[in-house]
């Protein structure tokens, strides 16, 4: 095929042209190709600046001009990706080509001119930005709507565990309250020590089972962003002093001496007290479970921007390549511990999630055979270094109440609950009211005045927050005094307290009951009587 253009002409047609001889070395160069490729010369060859995507090998230009194969090339740098066809001339093989159009997208990056295209490649080129545009916008709809779909089963699954986690806690908590409350009763009912420690090893079984329970919960509201701190003042010795003193006997009976170093750190300081004893005792539970002999000794001492506290032991310690896996979620140091040592994994996750919500961290160093010191940097603030002065004045000791005077209505529909619940409160001489559920609790607190209404919250017919909520509207309504009440429930996940606040319950007691938790609400309640709404 003999085309019969002119110099001038080439530049005007194919800006992108090249001309090269049957060995690919290059005869000439387009401008638009010497402005990305400026030290492409004549005499180059033509495989020293480009790579062939097809055909894939280096071809000859006699088989590309009788195939008529189309032909495509990029720049080694990565820059120019063109695309054309080879035709033959007197003066050699000329390359007639274009910039890619499957590269439009990188047009604009190249910099890219109408001097860069024939007329025929500047018609091309509009075309295909607009079917670009077109392609792009159709992409950018499905994209958003795929993150929609995915945010809604996200969402859908959350609350689908959410759900589930409240139904499971529920569900095991009230058999739990049935092993657990029966066993404190007793326990205070008998002294035959066999017996009792009996009664024993089902208190701490069935405690270890709501441990497991309560760790799987604390999980499940850290991975949710829904663990919420409290921020209120504490002593720091006495709530360390306690958690040390909860596993003297633990630990004496493996023959471990426990050691307190605490003095430093005297004073009050604002934080959740209940979560950092959590971190603690979750530190010492380890720290005792994984050494057989030697000591555990817990120490703090303040640092810039709080506080920290260590656990250090002689146990078995940890291997160096084992460190970073021990904070994961039912992850463990080696899993032949879960066999000798038990525990699900989640301890000590949690305790460090707990310690990042407040502004901290936890660390740890051991060597295999000689110990661990795991410490908890907490960013909790100190109010002064002394106990607050109390006015014994104001302090004095409430006048004794009555128990055996108390008027306390209960609503619980799980008989074995009601059987528990009934023990509980004879044993301290409080006499009680049981009916079945919401309905019967609000015809009752109708029929008479009552001191404290305790209140089951699932129950059929009407639930305790429906009959929470009716009695407080009747009180309004008809200027009664506001009678206290307790919800006494298995359902005490997070996002479920704030309910309950607002239906107006005096306070919350979580199943399964603890005896000595029970019986301080009961005195707190009823020693801080409700408003009466005619003064």
């Amino acid at each position: 095929m003999d085309v019969g253009l002119t110099g001038g002409q080439f530049e005007n047609f194919f800006p992108c042209y090249l001309v090269t001889n049957q060995a690919l070395v290059v005869q000439r160069v387009g401008r638009s190709i010497t402005k990305f490729l400026p030290d492409l010369l004549p005499g180059d060859r033509l495989d020293q600046w480009f790579i062939f995507d097809r055909p894939v090998a280096t071809p000859d230009p006699v088989a590309l001009v009788r195939d008529q194969t189309p032909v495509q090339i990029r720049s080694i740098d990565g820059r120019l990706h063109l695309s054309g066809c080879v035709v033959e001339q007197q003066f050699g093989f000329l390359f007639c080509l274009s910039h890619s159009p499957g590269r439009a997208a990188t047009w604009s990056e190249l910099g890219l001119t109408v001097d860069d295209f024939s007329l025929a490649d500047q018609s091309l080129a509009i075309s295909t930005a607009i079917s670009l545009q077109k392609t792009l916008n159709a992409e950018l709809q499905e994209t958003i709507e795929n993150l929609r779909t995915a945010r809604d089963e996200a969402m859908a699954a959350s609350r689908a565990k959410s759900t589930f986690l409240s139904v499971m806690s529920h569900e095991i908590r009230t058999p739990l309250n049935g092993i657990l409350g029966m066993t404190q009763v007793m326990i205070r009912e008998t002294s035959d020590e066999q017996t009792l420690s009996r009664l024993d090893i089902v208190r701490q079984s069935g405690e270890g089972l709501l441990s497991i329970l309560n760790d799987l919960l604390d999980l499940s509201r850290i991975e949710a962003g829904k663990m919420a701190l409290e921020a209120i003042p504490f002593d720091m010795v006495e709530l360390l002093s306690g958690a040390h003193s909860a596993f003297i006997s633990l630990a004496s009976n493996k023959g471990l001496s426990m050691r307190l170093d605490i003095e430093a750190i005297r004073g009050r300081y604002i934080g959740d007290p209940t979560r950092i004893r959590q971190i603690v005792t979750n530190l010492l539970s380890n720290a005792i479970k994984f050494t057989e002999s030697g000591s555990v000794v817990v120490s703090a001492h303040c640092i810039e921007g709080g506080l920290e506290i260590a656990v250090a032991d002689t146990g078995i310690g940890i291997d160096p390549d084992k460190l970073s896996e021990i904070f994961g979620e039912f992850r463990q140091a080696d899993t032949s511990i879960n066999r000798g040592f038990g525990g699900t994994g989640l301890g000590l996750s949690i305790a460090r999630n707990l310690a990042t919500l407040m502004g901290g961290t936890i660390t740890v160093e051991s060597r295999p055979g000689e110990g661990s010191r795991f410490t908890a940097r907490l960013g909790i603030v100190r109010v002064n270094d002394r106990e607050p002065e109390v006015d014994h004045a104001e302090d004095a000791p409430p006048a004794a109440v009555s128990l055996d005077s108390l008027r306390v209505l209960a609503a619980e529909d799980n008989e074995v609950n009601r059987l528990v619940l009934r023990k509980i409160l004879e044993q301290f001489g409080v006499p009680v009211t049981i009916v079945m559920n919401g309905r019967e609790a609000v015809d009752a607190w109708n029929s008479k005045p009552w001191d404290i209404i305790l209140m089951d919250i699932q129950m059929p017919v009407m639930s305790g927050v429906e009959a929470t909520r009716l009695i407080r509207k009747q009180e309004e309504l008809t200027q009664r005094r506001s009678t206290p009440i307790l919800a006494l429930t298995a359902n005490t996940m997070t996002h479920q307290l704030p309910e309950y606040e607002e239906a107006g319950f005096s306070g919350v007691v979580a199943k399964p009951i603890q005896v000595s938790l029970l019986m301080q609400a009961l005195l707190d309640t009823i020693e801080t009587p409700g408003p009466d709404p005619r003064e």
